[in-house]
């Protein structure tokens, strides 16, 4: 199974201490496709402001050098947990009783208590 990160789109500030389009959060995504389905997972990570010294042009951006930005992102986890979804629906799961449980012994419980109806007669006098 072959997985793709990719970052959908920023949310951005158009101008922060002298510098332009300034990201704030990035918006990312993982995906693949198993059996001809199509699975992935979103997240989305808030970026420290950047200053002048660090700061990339937006329209020098690459997005390989966004990806390094997301450093508390997990993303193996993130596949381990795309995989695990996907096993979960290829590989469905069921219960079954237990197999020394004979339940020929278990406890018969009683029947709840019937409510008791009276009908009373209209006598007409």
């Amino acid at each position: 199974m072959e997985f793709k990160t990719i970052i959908t789109h920023f949310d951005i500030y158009p101008s922060k201490d002298k510098l332009t389009n300034v990201i704030k959060k990035v918006y990312w995504k993982v995906e693949c496709i198993d059996n001809g389905k199509y699975y992935f997972e979103t997240g989305e990570y808030l970026l420290p402001i950047a200053s002048g010294k660090d700061f990339t042009s937006y329209d020098n951006l690459k997005q390989e050098q966004v990806l390094s930005w997301l450093t508390e992102v997990d993303f193996e986890k993130v596949k381990l947990e795309l995989e695990q979804k996907i096993d979960a629906e290829n590989n469905p799961t069921i219960s079954l009783q237990l197999p020394w449980a004979d339940l020929s012994d278990a406890p018969i419980l009683p029947e709840p208590p019937k409510e008791e109806i009276i009908i009373e007669e209209l006598k007409s006098e």
